[in-house]
């Protein structure tokens, strides 16, 4: 479940009103249907929000004259514009592994984040979590290859895709990273590649799950929040 603050905008525009009073920068998540309310950008930007999370996997498979939560295709490239000129940076989220995905999907993604001026990306595994629908499914579909919740971290792979192999479909989700970031912004890992350059938080597709302490992700943040204030 994500946790989408704009699904009641309406009961969220007094919260952004005293986040403003505050004047501390914070990040959300949303789908960018919510860039088609120019005045709510207005209102976000007031209320020092500096940083968007948006999945624009469906995007990627999407062809030119279909229409993804309510928003042309073709004008994607307009609706990351009127984000980016209320100064709220863009963190595209793609995930990889769902049934349509065949194998060009990587590369397909990467061309179509670097297409549209992406500054920053994050990839992620399809994962099926316990009492989702997605779940029950792929049980009930028998292709559950992993039932030890703690290997659940979206950077490993739990379940038999469809139109690749568990081994191709961990491949292209870590060469990803690597085609998105330039060398000099990665650092090979025993856990994959780890994102140097990355303005939210240094991440890898094994750190960025895998607990570390509280004192370190708290440390993170306080560091990231004085660089803004």
């Amino acid at each position: 479940m994500n946790d989408n603050l704009h699904l009641a905008k309406r009961r969220l525009r007094p919260l952004f009103e005293g986040l403003a009073g505050l004047g501390k920068p914070w990040v959300g998540l949303a789908p960018l249907s919510f860039a088609k309310d120019e005045e709510y950008l207005r209102v976000l930007k007031k209320s020092h929000c500096w940083a968007m999370y948006v999945d624009l996997s469906p995007w990627v498979s999407a062809g030119l004259n279909e229409v993804v939560d309510g928003l042309e295709v073709r004008r994607t490239g307009e609706y990351l514009k009127r984000v980016r000129d209320q100064g709220i940076k863009v963190i595209a989220s793609f995930v990889f592994g769902f049934d349509h995905d065949k194998k060009d999907v990587f590369e397909k993604t990467v061309a179509f984040a670097k297409a549209h001026q992406i500054e920053e990306a994050e990839f992620h595994i399809l994962t099926p979590y316990p009492r989702s629908r997605l779940y029950a499914r792929l049980e009930r579909e028998g292709r559950l290859l992993n039932k030890d919740f703690s290997e659940y971290t979206a950077g490993a792979v739990v379940y038999e895709p469809r139109n690749m192999t568990p081994d191709e479909l961990t491949a292209g989700y870590l060469q990803a990273w690597r085609d998105f970031y330039d060398r000099t912004e990665i650092r090979e890992t025993d856990g994959g590649p780890l994102v140097l350059s990355y303005d939210g938080f240094p991440i890898s597709p094994e750190e960025i799950y895998q607990a570390r302490g509280r004192a370190w992700l708290e440390s993170l943040i306080e560091t990231k929040f004085s660089k803004q204030t």
